[in-house]
């Protein structure tokens, strides 16, 4: 009778202890940030690499990047890392990301925000840690004579008077054929005078309805069209505003249209659009179709909102009826 009451013990205390680690066992997330270079000239590229370990009780959310996540460096190429097991019920993530910056001094990339869901469904939130670089410019590291020469001095050419000549009979040549022909255009009645200027918003228009029967979204060339889109989104406020929308990047181009006292909800939609943009040229990020229909439609509302209603035409003095 002992001997049964002591293995029926024996039995329940190692039951008691095979559940024991797993009701004390806490979620675990390990984080270890790799950044080389850490002294650099402008442009040139930085490798980081985030590597995490979690344990098996949180599954890792899907990392969000936004134009934003890295500060003052501009992201140039994003892999993300897939779960592998690691042991001890542990699996490993590495996410690897290639950066730039275009300013000189000692820079912080920011701290790398992952969030990790638990099995009850709350949200755990973990960082990497900030992280300097120091950039130089050229001039600063190699000097006046790092890798630039000095000019040269003045090339005598020999006088080829032959040649002189030879050019001016040419010039001549060329300019009596353009003479004749325009005398000739005139006696026809000339070429038909080309028509005003068409206004931003029509030329807008009628690129964004080119691009969307383009067929671009129907073979899956997401990112030729977000291209066109920026293009045809800056061309249209360069045209309204001749400001260098083409040439600027997108937080230059978000500070100048800021400055124009337009309404706030626009400056949300244009960064939102530009941001979108950036991801799917830059970082390989593909929009779905709600995203896609989204972006067209902030377009669309810039163009309609930023253009000036049309005044109607005054009637002259001696044309009005008397009342």
């Amino acid at each position: 009778m002992k001997t049964a009451k002591s293995t029926i013990i024996l039995w329940l205390g190692g039951v008691f202890m095979s559940f024991l680690p797993a009701a004390f066992c806490q979620p675990s997330i390990q984080m270890r940030v790799d950044v080389t270079p850490r002294e650099i000239t402008i442009g040139d590229p930085i490798s980081y690499k985030a590597a995490i370990q979690y344990s098996s009780q949180v599954a890792p959310v899907p990392l969000q990047i936004s134009t934003q996540t890295f500060g003052e460096f501009e992201l140039l190429d994003y892999r993300a890392g897939q779960p592998a097991p690691a042991g001890d019920h542990k699996f490993s993530l590495t996410h690897q990301f290639v950066v730039t910056t275009f300013s000189t001094g000692t820079l912080a990339i920011p701290p790398l925000t992952l969030y990790f869901a638990t099995a009850d469904g709350q949200m755990v939130q973990a960082n990497t840690e900030e992280v300097k670089i120091v950039v130089q410019s050229l001039l600063d590291k190699f000097g006046d004579e790092g890798q630039l020469r000095p000019l040269k001095g003045l090339f005598n050419f020999k006088s080829y008077l032959w040649l002189w000549i030879l050019l001016g009979i040419l010039g001549i040549g060329a300019g009596a054929f353009f003479i004749i022909r325009w005398i000739n255009l005139k006696r026809k009645g000339g070429a038909e005078p080309a028509g005003p200027p068409q206004p931003p918003e029509v030329i807008a228009w009628t690129a964004l309805h080119d691009l969307e029967f383009s067929g671009l979204l129907a073979d899956g060339n997401i990112k030729e069209f977000y291209i066109r889109l920026s293009q045809i989104l800056r061309q249209y406020l360069e045209n309204r505003y001749q400001i260098l929308a083409l040439e600027r990047t997108s937080t230059e181009l978000l500070s100048e249209f800021r400055r124009m006292n337009l309404p706030l909800d626009l400056s949300g939609d244009l960064r939102t659009t530009l941001e979108t943009g950036d991801l799917v040229k830059f970082a390989k990020f593909t929009p779905n179709d709600q995203e896609i229909e989204d972006d067209l439609g902030r377009v669309k509302k810039i163009i309609t909102v930023t253009t000036p209603e049309k005044k109607p035409a005054e009637i002259p003095e001696e044309d009005k009826i008397p009342v």
